[in-house]
């Protein structure tokens, strides 16, 4: 959907994606209409759409079939944010949708440990370049944060058949998603999986003191399960605040839909947006926020 030019072609060399954080649905639909597309020379190919997004979401999509998840391999959220689900799950079904739950039958372990290495040598080749291009041997401790460094320390010796063996992974879970999505259009989980972490939690921050990397990262995967395979998939996906979690705090609610449904995702949202009055979040804005005039 976003180039990565003129960086990278290939998006599993980054597992990342580009997007933005808004207040309407028109406001997103707008941004990827004036952002999509490739850059010319791209290794990857880019799907096209018929009209503009900003058009399309004038427009509620069909009845969709949409699966529920609120587990994700070992995964799974707390019983206070499976049952915000299960609330927006029935919305939906009130909006005429087929809702039910289900899951893509991937290897979600091995699917996260791919993720894991992706992360690892990736960020270890960034700092190795930065090292580089300072004639350095290691990371100064008071320029890198701590867990950089053991990401650098774990990841710097990674060979090509680790790669390989991560892709092979990636290839495989993609599969598993796209036979998903030949029974389902969209998958709705919620965006974290345990609460919002407390002001001075450092666990899941790269100035951790955990002395395993890859401790660290599982942290971060219990916390936030659900998001990371849409990009190692490369498939679109998009954050809708319509939860609460236990602190009475904003809660995601994650659509995921097959490879160039973002259309499909904006004409979801759009008709969410139109069903709450534009009400999302209950209407409630923090006491500091950009006004929209």
């Amino acid at each position: 959907m976003f180039s990565l030019a003129p960086h990278l072609s290939d998006l599993t060399g980054l597992v990342s994606i580009q997007g933005c954080q808004s207040r309407t649905v028109r406001d997103t639909a707008v941004f990827v209409d004036a952002c999509r597309g490739p850059a010319p020379g791209e290794f990857m190919p880019f799907w096209t759409s018929p009209e503009p997004y900003a058009a399309m979401i004038a427009r509620d999509p069909g009845r969709l079939r949409i699966a529920l998840s609120h587990t994700w391999g070992d995964y799974r959220a707390t019983p206070h944010i499976a049952a915000e689900l299960e609330r927006v799950g029935r919305f939906l079904e009130g909006l005429g949708h087929q809702v039910d739950y289900a899951l893509p039958a991937v290897d979600y372990r091995e699917a996260f440990a791919a993720q894991t290495t992706c992360y690892i040598s990736n960020f270890a080749v960034v700092i190795g370049n930065m090292l580089a291009a300072r004639g350095l041997e290691r990371p100064p401790a008071q320029l890198i944060e701590p867990i950089n460094i053991r990401i650098w320390e774990h990841g710097r010796d990674f060979s090509f058949a680790d790669r390989a063996r991560m892709q092979a992974v990636f290839n495989t879970t993609s599969r598993g998603f796209g036979a998903f999505f030949e029974d389902w259009d969209i998958i709705l989980t919620p965006i974290t999986a345990l609460p919002t972490p407390k002001v001075g939690t450092t666990e899941y921050l790269t100035i951790s003191d955990n002395p395993s990397v890859l401790d660290w990262f599982g942290n971060l995967w219990r916390n936030f399960a659900f998001t990371p395979l849409a990009n190692l998939c490369g498939i679109p996906a998009i954050s809708l605040p319509l939860a609460t979690n236990e602190h009475g705090l904003p809660l995601g609610i994650q659509a995921i839909g097959k490879q160039a449904s973002d259309g499909l995702l904006l004409q979801l949202a759009a008709q969410i947006e139109r069903a709450i009055d534009g009400k999302w979040n209950d209407g409630k804005r923090p006491g500091v926020h950009v006004a929209p005039n």
